[in-house]
């Protein structure tokens, strides 16, 4: 019998954390080290997540002087990525706090 693997769903966005894989529409996305680890914190967070805690996350040598602007570079490779199997956009910007993963299909009502 095959085992079920967890799965967070995102829309057409699937994450599964156990295997460190994401697809899109059923199409392999393949993201690497910090990139899916950028992912999988916004998946498990379903909220925003401030770039100060990425930046944490991203880089926990205390001796490595990274900046917020590489978490910029990183969200802006993974939503690329994201973005090439159906042209959506799932990580919105949260100017001047952080990102938030979405479903690029549902509209925010209110």
């Amino acid at each position: 019998m095959q085992r079920s693997v967890y799965k967070i769903p995102v829309g057409d966005l699937l994450v599964y954390p156990e295997i460190r894989r994401t697809e899109v529409q059923g199409q392999r996305v393949r993201l690497v080290g910090k990139q899916w680890d950028f992912l999988h914190a916004l998946a498990v967070t379903r909220g925003v997540v401030t770039r100060d805690f990425l930046l944490s996350l991203m880089n926990p040598d205390p001796t490595a002087v990274p900046t917020l602007r590489s978490i910029d570079m990183l969200a802006s490779n993974v939503r690329s990525k994201l973005a090439q199997v159906n042209g959506k956009n799932y990580i919105s910007t949260v100017y001047g706090y952080g990102y938030v993963l979405r479903d690029p299909d549902c509209t925010p009502t209110g």
